[in-house]
Formats: C-alpha cells, structure tokens, sequence
C-alpha cells in the first residue's frame, strides 16, 4: 500500500512573518509552498491558508511513497526553523486515495475504526479522544447505530448519509470532492515522527 496517494494538512499557529518563513524554507529546499487564500482546490504544490480553528494550515498535494517522506521531512523542518507553535486548537489530518475503495471497504473501514475507537484514543491527547474537539468527534455514542446502519448500505452514498459531517475522526465527506477518506483525529504536531507514524498506521 506504500503508492497509495495521501496529502496532509499540518495546522499550526504564528505571525504572517513565521508563516512566509515557512513556505520560503520549504520552497528554497527543493519542495515549492506558496501562502494562498482560503481554498479547498488541490494544487501540485504545498499551500499554506488560514484555518478556522487553528491560525493557518500547511496543506500538500497529492504525494506517495519515498517522495512523501521526503516532502514531509522537509514540512517539518521548516515548521521548526520558522518556531511554529502548536497547542490543543492545531490537528493532523491525512487524506489517503480512495478512488478505488466500493461500499464494502467503506463499511470494513469504519467498522474497524468504531470498533477500535477506545485504543486510537489512547494514542491521542485528552483533546483528541472522546468527544472531547468539536472538530473530530467520536462514534462511542452511536457505536451500534453505525454498526447496523452499515449492514444496510449498498452503495457509497448510502454510506455518506450517515456521516453527514466532516467533523468526525475519520471523514467521508471528502469521498465527494477529493476522492480521499480523511483521518482527522491526530493531535496537531510538526515532528516528523509522530506524522509519518500515523500515517503508516491509518494506511
């Protein structure tokens, strides 16, 4: 699964100073980041917008394998040469291509990750458990409604009715615009362990 297509979106908090310091690092060390406005599109390149519930966010573009170790070792020394802060508002959220998923890997997927919920939370801070961040929250709460909701989809739009929201630990949602399934629940970070660790485990 190592070519399989990921991006992630590094939230993290600075001045507009810190933030253009970032995307020069990155740029003059080979990997090109540019601050742009407010968008969802999704570039070749690495961009840095503002977030609503961090400060800005540094979003790459599609990327697999050696290449996307690479990037991301590059990302994170340029957070910590900038002195990127992060506190309990910033996540890690990583999209992986599931251009080729049907409805029975959705529903394998989400089963997997209701049923293992208690145990990914404990490898979050207390922000990011439970219900505990309005912008991943969990599925303990309707744990078994999920469960036999699943049981009685057949297609994958069936599966996007019952997670309405892309504030939830792993997002469907962005099935429709990016052809990704988004895990969400991470802790905000710029160290390149814990980032490249988490994605190997949700891949």
């Amino acid at each position: 699964m190592t070519n399989r297509m990921i991006g992630i979106e590094v939230e993290f908090k600075g001045t507009e100073a810190q933030r253009d310091m970032v995307a020069s690092y990155m740029t003059q060390h080979g990997v090109p980041c540019f601050v742009e406005r407010y968008n969802h599109n999704t570039r070749g390149h690495w961009k840095i917008v503002t977030d609503v519930s961090a400060q800005w966010e540094l979003v790459s573009p599609p990327m697999a394998g050696q290449e996307a170790k690479n990037q991301i070792k590059v990302a994170c020394e340029a957070l910590a040469a900038a002195r990127a802060k992060i506190d309990k508002s910033c996540g890690l959220h990583i999209h992986h291509d599931a251009s080729d998923f049907t409805v029975e890997t959705f529903k394998r997927l989400y089963a997997m990750y209701v049923r293992f919920e208690d145990a990914l939370d404990t490898l979050m801070p207390e922000s990011r458990r439970d219900n505990n961040n309005r912008y991943c929250q969990g599925f303990k709460h309707i744990q078994q409604y999920i469960l036999d909701s699943l049981r009685n989809c057949n297609t994958v739009t069936d599966i996007l009715m019952i997670f309405s929201s892309r504030y939830i630990k792993l997002n469907c949602q962005s099935y429709q615009r990016h052809g990704t399934i988004e895990f969400r629940q991470h802790s905000g970070t710029v160290e390149f362990d814990k980032i490249w660790n988490w994605f190997v485990l949700t891949q």
